[in-house]
């Protein structure tokens, strides 16, 4: 049981899921495919998703045993050998099936690649920037699976595609809060780390703003492809409402914010995320389809969802001089 949580923590098959239906979401609008396509869309970019996460617990294990010691590999739940079997066996996999479903689909998977390198670009004093950079390659993702299906660009379901940018950024604005002391100790100039989670949260709440205005409104301009809004907007106020849990969590907790709400929140934010893309689904003419998927999704999320970072759970006790000066 131990190894099996450790490999949940490590792979993230929650995000792997996430990933692999908006890869599908952006086959479905474009395209009547097969069953064997739209698992292949589901497939590639969710074992690639796996497989960089795995990444990350292997090449990224000193940092975490300074950092973060309750990670897999550097509490010895989980071994660097088995990260680098796990994320070598997820990547042949993903090559694979792109190579057998289509050459072309490569170019999916490559996009996968570069879009998680870029992000590695964005370290140090650089992480301010870089969790609006992780949200890059759910939207690569997404027009990768566009194009190939289409064969062309569709500029307005590209526009569409930045709803998935705009709700990873807020989850790992999230993220940054429950970091907030693990990076200061380590001088990464993140926003909470530098003026404080009362700045976070309204950067937060921008980005929902932004965000919403997308999700709602953006997907009306798309012309290309038939694109039923309503069964679309019902998946839309099913995110928006965990969404404004998340908020409401966040507001309503003296700062500087503990790491409980600060999961809570994050857990409200993870279950929103894969909303708009089961909606896309929905949009495309299978409703049933959609829920399904949706719901599938949930299930590995709540399962799979990782612990708070040990450092964080304590952050609370911590005094938060910016968030002090600001009372």
């Amino acid at each position: 049981m131990g190894a099996l949580e450790a490999h949940l923590e490590s792979g993230r098959p929650d995000v792997g899921c996430y990933i692999g239906l908006v890869g599908l979401s952006g086959v479905a609008l474009v395209s009547d495919g097969s069953v064997w396509h739209l698992v292949a869309a589901f497939l590639i970019p969710a074992l690639l998703s796996t497989s960089a996460y795995y990444a990350g617990a292997y090449f990224d294990r000193d940092a975490d045993a300074a950092a973060k010691p309750g990670r897999p590999v550097p509490s010895a739940r989980m071994s660097a050998r088995s990260a680098l079997i796990a994320m070598v066996a997820c990547a042949v996999m993903g090559l694979a099936l792109a190579e057998i479903h289509s050459p072309p689909a490569l170019v999916l998977a490559a996009v996968g690649v570069l879009t998680g390198a870029l992000y590695l670009l964005f370290r140090g004093a650089r992480r301010s920037i870089r969790v609006f950079t992780r949200g890059i390659a759910t939207l690569a993702t997404f027009g990768a699976a566009v194009v190939l299906t289409n064969g062309s660009p569709l500029w307005d379901l590209a526009l569409a595609g930045l709803i998935f940018w705009q709700q990873d950024s807020m989850l790992h604005q999230v993220l940054a809060v429950a970091d907030t002391e693990v990076d200061r100790r380590a001088g990464v100039r993140t926003l909470p780390s530098r003026y404080g989670h009362r700045a976070a949260v309204v950067l937060l709440v921008v980005t929902f703003v932004f965000w919403f205005g997308s999700a709602a409104f953006q997907p009306a301009s798309v012309r290309s492809r038939p694109f039923d809004t309503t069964t679309y907007l019902p998946f839309v106020a099913v995110g928006t409402v965990l969404a404004i849990a998340a908020l409401v969590v966040l507001f309503r907790t003296p700062r500087p914010i503990p790491g409980r709400p600060v999961a809570r929140a994050y857990g409200l934010l993870a279950l929103a995320r894969p909303c708009v893309a089961a909606g896309f689904v929905a949009a495309a003419g299978d409703l049933v389809l959609g829920a399904v998927l949706l719901v599938v999704t949930w299930a590995v999320t709540v399962t799979a969802i990782p612990p708070l970072p040990a450092a964080a759970a304590g952050q609370g006790a911590t005094t938060d001089h910016r968030d002090r000066q600001h009372r």
